[in-house]
């Protein structure tokens, strides 16, 4: 027979669990913590999205560096490179991102000491990349 309280009806049970009250802290707990990490999760995709972006330069560098060692001319000032326009190449730049190629004709030589810099903003910030190569006529 089950035991009831005084003067309800209602029979006291013997199965473990948690109360609503119990149930309720441990929710207000566990939003604390979320809230505490949110700081943390939001850099978190501030950094991914700045590296990101910055291996998209590297990418972009790259190409350009491997466009410039296909040549079978060679540029004798920046102007006669003729490099192509962004918007005709077949893998077309990101328009976040600005680039410049500058080539110098190593003294009584050659040789070209070419750069090609990367520029980009994010968040406000300006960021760049540069990458320099020996082009040998």
């Amino acid at each position: 027979m089950a035991e009831t309280t005084g003067s309800g009806s209602h029979p006291i049970s013997s199965a473990s669990g948690f109360t609503l009250v119990e149930l309720l802290i441990a929710m207000g707990i566990f939003l604390i913590v979320s809230l505490g990490a949110l700081p943390l999760m939001i850099t978190n995709m501030h950094v991914n999205q700045r590296n990101a972006m910055r291996n998209e330069a590297i990418r972009i560098a790259d190409r350009w560096i491997e466009w410039l060692h296909s040549q079978d001319w060679r540029p004798n000032s920046t102007a006669a490179m003729n490099v192509p326009d962004v918007g005709t190449t077949a893998d077309t730049v990101d328009p976040r991102f600005n680039y410049a190629i500058d080539c110098t004709q190593v003294v009584a030589d050659r040789r070209f000491d070419c750069e090609v810099s990367v520029n980009w903003n994010y968040r406000g910030q300006a960021y760049s990349y540069a990458v320099d190569t020996i082009v040998i006529e």
